[in-house]
């Protein structure tokens, strides 16, 4: 394996754990270096700052949640609606508990914050989770199984939502989320 990408996951993984354990404010790039068992100066011929290295490394962790949603567009029809987004939903928060630092650091420092609403605004239309879980949707709602008049991307904006809630709060169970978001607040009579 060439040494420039195996250093470059080399550098993703040591900032995930640094982050992890440190927060983005106490992450230095030193720490980094030290995680991976390289140079300082070896960051920056991989990435240009510490900014680009932590959107980088959000970017590799949330490929990995794309990856455990992929097959979800494929469960329409199998299972019901509110089992197959429980299912989603816990998948994704088993990963949030490594990915929420840096998910974290993206909103609340402005740098950060800035380049993830740039990022949002080029991208134009969902990837990734977002986009499989409104695909779901979609297959659900042609199926007859979601209301019609539901926009799925919105939808799966909104659980994504909900489901970053319950696992930043602690309060709120990803199941009891998932059963208000399906099943609604209205009682029949009152839709």
């Amino acid at each position: 394996m060439p040494r420039g990408p195996h250093t470059r996951r080399n550098l993703l993984a040591a900032t995930i754990a640094v982050a992890a354990r440190e927060g983005y404010a106490h992450t230095t790039t030193r720490a980094i270096a030290d995680e991976a068992g390289v140079s300082e100066a070896t960051i920056y011929r991989h990435f240009p700052d510490k900014l680009a290295l932590f959107a980088a490394a959000v970017g590799h962790q949330n490929a990995e949640v794309d990856q455990a949603l992929a097959a979800l567009p494929g469960r329409a029809g199998k299972g019901s609606v509110l089992e197959n987004v429980r299912a989603a939903l816990h998948e994704l928060a088993s990963m949030k508990e490594a990915v929420l630092p840096l998910e974290l650091a993206m909103l609340i420092d402005p740098e950060l914050a800035q380049a993830r609403a740039d990022r949002l605004a080029a991208a134009h239309e969902l990837t990734g989770a977002p986009r499989y879980l409104a695909d779901y949707l979609a297959a659900e709602q042609g199926r007859g199984r979601v209301r019609a008049g539901l926009d799925p991307e919105r939808a799966a904006l909104v659980l994504l939502g909900s489901l970053f809630t319950a696992v930043v709060g602690g309060g709120a169970a990803i199941d009891d989320c998932a059963d208000v978001l399906v099943h609604g607040l209205l009682a029949p009579a009152e839709g």
